[in-house]
Order: C-alpha cells, then sequence, then structure tokens
C-alpha cells in the first residue's frame, strides 16, 4: 500500500482547459508577423518623411539665402545716389534749382508779311534777358551772402 501512495504523491504538471493545435500555433504567428510587418512599414514611412523634412529644410534655408541677396541687391539699387544718377540718365530729370529755360524757335511764318529773321532776332532777344536775369539774381544772392569787407552799405 505504500507503493500506492508513492504513485499519487508524484508531481504532475496541471492540464490547460484550451488544448494547443497546430492550427492555433499558425494562427499566432500570423498575427505576431502582421504586427512586425505593420511595425515596419510605420518605420519605413517615418524614416521617408524624415528623409523628406530634411530636403524642405535645405531648399528653405537655399531660398532664405536668396532673399537675404536679394534684399542686400534692392538695397544697394535703392540708394540715394543711384537713384538719382538713373533719373538725370534715363528720365532726363533735374532738381529745380538746376533747371534752365527752354527756348522754342518758332519756324518763320513768311505768309504774314515778316522777315524769317526777324523771330530768330526775337528769341536771341528774349533769350539775352533771361539770362541777363539769371546772373543779376546770382549775383545778389552772392552780395548776399559774403558780407562787405570794407565796412560798405
Amino acid at each position: 500500500m505504500s507503493r500506492k501512495r508513492k504513485k499519487s504523491a508524484r508531481l504532475r504538471w496541471p492540464q490547460s482547459p484550451v488544448k494547443s493545435s497546430p492550427g492555433r500555433l499558425g494562427l499566432s504567428i500570423a498575427v505576431l508577423f502582421l504586427f512586425s510587418l505593420a511595425y515596419l512599414s510605420g518605420m519605413n514611412r517615418t524614416l521617408v518623411l524624415a528623409q523628406r523634412v530634411e530636403e524642405l529644410q535645405k531648399s528653405c534655408e537655399e531660398l532664405q539665402r536668396s532673399v537675404d541677396r536679394l534684399t542686400l541687391e534692392i538695397a544697394q539699387e535703392s540708394g540715394g545716389g543711384r537713384v538719382v544718377e538713373l533719373a538725370r540718365r534715363r528720365l532726363g530729370m533735374v532738381f529745380p534749382e538746376e533747371q534752365t529755360e527752354v527756348l522754342a524757335v518758332l519756324p518763320a511764318a513768311t505768309s504774314r508779311g515778316g522777315s524769317p529773321w526777324m523771330y530768330f532776332e526775337n528769341a536771341l532777344v528774349i533769350a539775352t534777358e533771361s539770362i541777363q536775369r539769371q546772373l543779376s539774381s546770382s549775383a545778389q544772392a552772392h552780395e548776399a551772402a559774403v558780407p562787405d569787407s570794407f565796412g560798405g552799405p
């Protein structure tokens, strides 16, 4: 009888209520494979997006350098001296104090009975008077700016 008790005292692994089968093992491997595939796909997508971000950052830096260069170029071109030079050369513009009088000489109309030279003589008289006015105004401005050193009026 002691022998029978020894047999029953032996340890045994408990049996699971769900019995394993080859189908369940295959299903588990397939699910594990799908999760691994999804993880690797996500990692691949992340790497592709990281590479795209890096390309866009390089492009952004290049565009910023271009903007800086163009801003400098605009600053150089819009300087006061450059604008004045372009206005004088291309547009023929001058400052008001540099303006000169423009005289228009009309062609002689001989049908009125006048001499063709009469019109040129009139233009010459007008031009001479204009020059004399400019000279006298500049002389007056010069006298007002320079004091008399001899104590005169």
